[in-house]
């Protein structure tokens, strides 16, 4: 068998799919038509442009199941529900060519690493592609988000996927609500723009509303998709220096109480920036001040990762809002002053994943006392 990795031609991946988080091989699993769910919320896959059938040795990795492109179907890919970290299927083209390609929640392709092209069969023999990605790693796909999707481009022959194993991102893309302020068309149903505006994520009841925030672009270094990534938007505060800075604070308020808030933050000027943390009743349950300097684009971490509970914290009730400020400081240099906050995700109270629950308590009924006879009746 040839196997080929995203980290090079001839790297035999010893770990198999069934030894990650989540395992298909299709042998116990029956869909009809080009397009179906595959798994139990929230660890499914969704197919299209495949069809799940019975095939011949040459297709199957394992058994003799496995999805196989529908020619008569434009698209072919394979959609997951949350972004994956981990990721290992087999694939093959009988005529060879083809092409895979991995691709992120924005459905852009994580090239060069996440493509192989020139899928092959030889006649007798299996020949698969067996894919193994750390996304967190920066030296690997370097998107740290995770894989959304895979797609299969210009398939020759009959192309099949067999044994699919992955493992999916902790952190702010498996929550709730996730977003990472990532391309200026997504900002215009909000109406974000380069100045101080207010601007809500979510879908009621689970929003959050940023004020006093401000969104803008042209700060690579508060991109923390893409660390250095040119002309996407991030969420920051800031204050052009050259003489003292005030406090300039955003206040992020839930409208169902968060169970989880995660996110990454990165400041300007090292000691600047204040994150808050406050229940449904305003009282703060915690902050902190020690956030990464970012003051270059070619750092590798220049971002902070938080991650508050609120059971933990000691607030069953949920998180109310999020307060981050940047500090008063003095500066000559003409800088900006900014915590920036980017990828941010939260899971509210009673949602899926919350590990709560708002099912209402029915209220206790006083018991009735039965009468008692405390005077015995008079012999008439």
């Amino acid at each position: 068998m040839l196997f080929v990795s995203i980290f090079g031609v001839g790297n035999i991946i010893k770990a198999q799919p069934e030894s990650l988080e989540t395992f298909f091989d299709f042998e116990n699993i029956t869909a009809d038509g080009s397009e179906f769910i595959i798994g139990e919320a929230p660890f499914t896959i969704r197919v299209i442009g495949f069809k799940l059938q019975d095939v011949d040795p040459g297709l199957a990795h394992s058994g003799s199941r496995a999805l196989v492109v529908d020619p008569s179907v434009p698209h072919h890919k394979i959609l997951f529900e949350r972004g994956v970290n981990l990721l290992q299927f087999y694939a093959v083209d009988t005529l060879g060519g083809g092409r895979i390609e991995l691709r992120e929640r924005h459905f852009r392709e994580l090239s060069p690493q996440g493509t192989v092209t020139g899928l092959s069969k030889t006649p007798g023999l299996q020949s698969f592609v067996s894919f193994s990605g750390s996304v967190a790693d920066t030296s690997d796909l370097n998107w740290t988000n995770g894989i959304k999707e895979i797609k299969i481009v210009n398939p020759v022959g009959q192309v099949a996927i067999d044994d699919l194993g992955f493992t999916y991102v902790e952190g702010p893309p498996n929550n709730t609500v996730f977003e990472d302020f990532a391309f200026p068309w997504e900002m215009s149903g909000h109406g974000w723009v380069g100045s101080k505006t207010n601007f809500t994520i979510g879908t009621s009841p689970y929003t959050a509303t940023f004020t006093g925030g401000v969104i803008t672009p042209g700060l690579p270094a508060y991109n923390h998709s893409i660390p250095g990534g040119v002309g996407y938007w991030g969420i920051v505060q800031q204050e052009i220096s050259g003489k003292q800075v005030e406090e300039v604070s955003g206040l992020i308020t839930f409208e169902t109480p968060a169970a989880i808030v995660q996110f990454y933050a990165a400041v300007f000027f090292e000691d600047d920036g204040l994150i808050e943390i406050f229940d449904t009743e305003g009282n703060l349950l915690t902050a902190n001040d020690d956030i990464g300097l970012n003051v270059s684009v070619e750092l590798s971490e220049p971002f902070t990762y938080f991650d508050f509970n609120a059971a933990e914290l000691g607030a069953p009730g949920g998180i109310g809002s999020v307060r981050y400020t940047n500090r008063k400081i003095t500066s000559n240099t003409g800088d900006v002053d900014a915590i920036g906050l980017d990828d941010i995700g939260f899971t509210p109270i009673g949602a899926p994943g919350s590990g709560t629950t708002t099912t209402p308590v029915t209220p206790e009924v006083p018991a009735v006392a039965a009468p008692e006879i405390t005077t015995q009746p008079v012999s008439q």
